[in-house]
């Protein structure tokens, strides 16, 4: 893969000196982000947490962040249906016309990031020293979601956030920066939507801050047409009793990666983790997970599955860390693929490292074709056999989708996927 040359890493140094009046909230981090970025560049050849991978049009430095200000007004009717509070970003920026926040209770902060003063909480659970993806974001977001939950407070509604690029950001680089920060003993349920049928390279990246005791539910949604690219980043820091949630569909995109960086430090945190991605054509999806148990009486479950049809590729990998002195620890990884066709790739990378003794981990990782005796059977009962591969499907999809918290997001995703494995993955 061609990658990014000095010269294409100057690129960025002069875009962002020559705009500074954008970047000039948050100088000093926003500053170091960028000299991050220039020592490191993307390179990733011989990298291991690049197997099987690639940056497209970002990696080779055709697409620059946008500076200017957004030239198209995105449609009411263009945006998902959502329960709950909602922001809404195009381009990268707010779009306060479609966004509401009515009803906001006390003891909550619900606001762009551009206009917020989070403190010393920004940046600090994101290692952008061995990120440069990480340290772009750093460098060049310019808004996004602010959201902090007081101590005991429970946000009964969700909060939406939905990104949607359009024309105006066609092979441009839209980063986007997100964080929440839970207080000790609260709740709450965030659903990011990206929304892009444009060739626009999306680059966002969510910090989350876990008091103890709270319980976090987070769930991510890339849908629009299979172009463009998606290269996003969940950090998470988890303190003593919390509960962290995690679910990440991937359906659209031509090029999609998604990192879920997590930090168990309190003894007694747990996190679960689950994701669904379906490629079909020339799809390409790259889920990586990395989860590090720092203390004790800590759990982890992880249940990863993609659906591939075409010529489309999918990686997991996956890596849980059991630290020394971590006694106690619950950790399950699970990784399942499955094929509908001859042509679809997949390679599944799931991975322990236990420093500790008193542990109870495992990690798995399966992937196949539909069992033959199954389709045999379905239609003995009067399926075509289209029918009963779909049916099948479906049902290997429905596992991840089940626990999901909000019940019209559910239902909808299921209304989704069924209609599209029914109606045929491939073209």
């Amino acid at each position: 893969m061609k990658t990014l040359t000095d010269s294409g890493t100057q690129a960025f140094r002069n875009l962002f000196e020559r705009t500074a009046v954008v970047w000039n909230t948050h100088t000093a981090l926003r500053q170091a982000g960028l000299d991050r970025f220039e020592a490191l560049g993307f390179d990733t050849k011989g990298r291991e947490d690049w197997m099987y991978s690639d940056m497209g049009s970002v990696g080779d430095g055709r697409s620059l962040p946008m500076a200017d200000q957004p030239s198209v007004k995105v449609a009411a009717d263009a945006l998902p249906v959502t329960e709950g509070y909602r922001l809404v970003f195009l381009n990268g920026l707010l779009c306060s016309e479609l966004s509401d926040l009515t009803g906001l209770p006390d003891g909550v902060t619900l606001q762009p990031l551009a206009d917020s003063q989070p403190g010393d909480k920004l940046g600090a659970v994101t290692d952008f020293f061995n990120s440069a993806l990480a340290a772009l974001n750093t460098a060049f977001w310019r808004d996004g979601l602010y959201l902090a939950v007081a101590d005991g407070v429970k946000l009964d509604r969700p909060v939406n956030l939905v990104f949607v690029t359009d024309t105006a950001a066609d092979h441009k680089l839209v980063p986007v920066r997100n964080l929440i920060v839970a207080g000790s003993d609260s709740s709450l349920t965030v659903v990011e939507h990206y929304h892009g049928n444009t060739p626009a390279a999306q680059l966002p990246l969510t910090e989350v801050h876990c008091a103890a005791k709270s319980v976090v539910q987070h769930v991510k949604l890339l849908g629009g047409e299979a172009v463009g690219q998606h290269l996003g980043s969940t950090h998470v820091v988890q303190h003593t009793d919390s509960e962290y949630r995690s679910w990440e569909i991937a359906l659209g995109g031509d090029r999609t990666r998604r990192e879920l960086h997590l930090e168990l430090a309190g003894p007694g945190a747990s996190c679960e983790l689950n994701a669904l991605y379906m490629g079909d054509g020339d799809q390409r999806f790259d889920m990586r997970t990395r989860v590090n148990h720092a203390a004790a009486d800590c759990r982890t479950v992880e249940l990863y599955k993609g659906i591939l049809d075409g010529n489309s590729r999918g990686v997991f990998d996956g890596l849980i860390n059991v630290a020394r002195d971590s006694q106690r620890t619950a950790a399950f990884q699970t990784n399942r693929t499955l094929l509908l066709s001859d042509d679809a790739v997949s390679h599944s990378i799931p991975r322990l490292e236990i420093y500790a003794d008193d542990v109870k981990c495992s990690h798995g990782s399966t992937t196949g074709q539909l069992n033959e005796d199954q389709i045999f059977y379905l239609r003995s009962r009067g399926f075509t056999t289209a029918e009963a591969r779909a049916h099948l499907a479906t049902a290997f999809a429905a596992e991840v989708l089940e626990n999901m918290p909000v019940a019209q997001i559910r239902e909808d995703l299921t209304r989704r996927i069924t209609a599209r494995l029914h109606g045929g993955m491939t073209s």
